[in-house]
């Protein structure tokens, strides 16, 4: 390639078909390192031009064909397999990994590239972002990038299988519930935005986390809550109230419920209320009655 020619969509495609379709490749050191030559010139000169590379990213399909004809179906398809991991890295690499993405799922149906894609994106861009995801940080957030891709009903059966794939690889811990439902309710947690974006309506996670949530409800009518739980209950500011009530009413909804929460914890609220008075009566009562006995402090 002239480093400075500009050239042609149809030009990379014939090249390509000519010179990395080789059907009298053999697969020999010399030759190998040869291809590599030839397809990391080829990826270079069609990453250069967003026109360009939008075009080859149409023609996919079709290109992946002709290299697995030309490899003759091989079960060791190593040409094809190097063009595929390559060329999904460089449209990783061009651009955000919204474009990333767009550009895989309006384009490509091709199963080979499909699954080395969103194992990539799991491997390389999902679980390093854990902990960000976790904590529901906004900057280049996997997940969030996905549910905004799917409310603008961008490439959806992509985005919904990497949606599951993400989700399969999360694990929202006891304590970590408890905070997110219960101690420190809010819209900014994790939980609170699988259980109320759309995109997670049919994903095991959401029913896994409302399966919990229904057995903690009645784990709560069968031994009741503990202190420190209506406690926080009784000081949530009224942000907190609001989407711990929110969160509740679905649960409630899901499990099929004939009251409210806040029934459940006001009921109890006034138990230790009761509790609290009985203690202080009988404290009063020993200072008033038990002043001079020798075991007044036991």
């Amino acid at each position: 390639f002239n480093q400075y020619e500009q050239r042609s969509f149809g030009f990379y495609t014939k090249w390509f078909r000519y010179f990395l379709c080789d059907n009298n490749y053999v697969d020999t050191t010399q030759e190998w390192h040869y291809f590599e030559f030839l397809i990391n010139k080829w990826l270079d000169k069609v990453v250069e031009d967003r026109g360009i590379f939008r075009q080859i990213m149409l023609e996919i399909d079709n290109l992946i064909d002709q290299l697995a004809r030309a490899e003759n179906n091989k079960v060791n398809n190593r040409r094809l397999t190097y063009f595929v991991k390559n060329i999904i890295d460089r449209n990783f690499k061009r651009g955000s990994l919204c474009d990333a993405i767009i550009n895989v799922g309006t384009n490509v149906s091709n199963k080979i590239f499909i699954e080395e894609f969103e194992r990539k994106f799991k491997e390389e861009h999902f679980l390093p972002n854990i902990n960000k995801i976790k904590a529901m940080q906004s900057f280049n957030n996997p997940l969030l990038i996905l549910a905004e891709l799917y409310q603008g009903k961008e490439a959806v059966i992509l985005v919904q299988h990497l949606i599951e794939i993400c989700c399969d690889a999360i694990e929202i811990g006891h304590d970590e519930l408890l905070e997110h439902i219960l101690e420190r309710p809010s819209k900014d947690t994790l939980t609170y935005f699988i259980l109320f974006e759309n995109c997670f309506i049919k994903i095991s996670l959401r029913q896994n986390i409302l399966d919990r949530l229904k057995n903690l409800w009645n784990l709560w009518e069968e031994k009741g809550l503990q202190a420190r739980q209506i406690i926080h209950w009784q000081m949530f500011t009224p942000s907190q109230r609001f989407y711990f009530y929110e969160i509740w009413n679905m649960v409630g909804i899901y499990a099929k419920k004939t009251y409210k929460v806040s029934k459940l914890f006001d009921k109890q609220y006034q138990e230790m209320l009761k509790m609290i008075k009985l203690k202080e009566n009988i404290v009063n009562c020993l200072n008033a009655y038990c002043a001079e006995s020798i075991d007044k402090e036991n």
